[in-house]
């Protein structure tokens, strides 16, 4: 049922978008509204611009300088090279692997988030991470360690471990942690 529900509400877009074009090319004029200062397009492109550079060292000396405008901001059509936005023979910006196609978008990048927005997101990022940290520190096993301690023959070693010779070892508790060797022949 559904599916024939979305079959014809998709059949009746296409018939109005087959005779009222206008409704398409209004979509595609409302992406374009961000746009509030003048771009080149491919008539003026640059024509006429020139500003000297400012002797800053880099001896840039008589090539153009061109405003700093992402070629995301161009218009679609109308290029030679309509994949990068550019003309034959235009003169590449300084700056072109920060001002081509290929960045991210200006819009979503720079303009989508407000700073209270950054800040809320913030901070549920981080309460999310306290409250996963206290539960596994809350759940967690008391004791990582499931194996036993190794025993060894001969009463656990007790001669070789450095214990007493002249006393029984069943008399004496040996405590692993207890060294009757000294560190520095470990080196530790």
């Amino acid at each position: 049922m559904a599916a024939r529900g979305g079959l014809r509400l998709g059949q009746a877009l296409l018939r109005r978008a087959a005779f009222r074009p206008q409704t398409l090319i209004g979509i595609r004029k409302a992406s374009d509204d961000h746009i509030k200062y003048p771009i080149p397009t491919p008539e003026d492109d640059w024509k006429n611009f020139n500003r000297p550079w400012p002797d800053d060292g880099y001896a840039l000396g008589d090539y153009p300088n061109l405003p700093e405008i992402c070629n995301q901001r161009r218009q679609h059509l109308g290029w030679w090279d309509v994949q990068e936005r550019r003309n034959y023979n235009e003169p590449i910006h300084l700056d072109e692997d920060a001002l081509n196609v290929w960045v991210w978008s200006e819009v979503t990048c720079n303009d989508r988030y407000t700073p209270g927005e950054i800040l809320m997101q913030l901070g549920i990022a981080t309460a999310t991470l306290c409250f996963v940290g206290y539960l596994s520190y809350l759940y967690d096993q008391t004791d990582r360690n499931p194996a036993v301690p190794k025993e060894y023959p001969f009463n656990n070693l007790y001669l070789e471990r450095g214990g007493d010779p002249n006393k029984d070892p069943s008399e004496e508790v040996f405590h692993p942690d207890q060294r009757v060797i000294p560190r520095n022949l470990y080196g530790s």
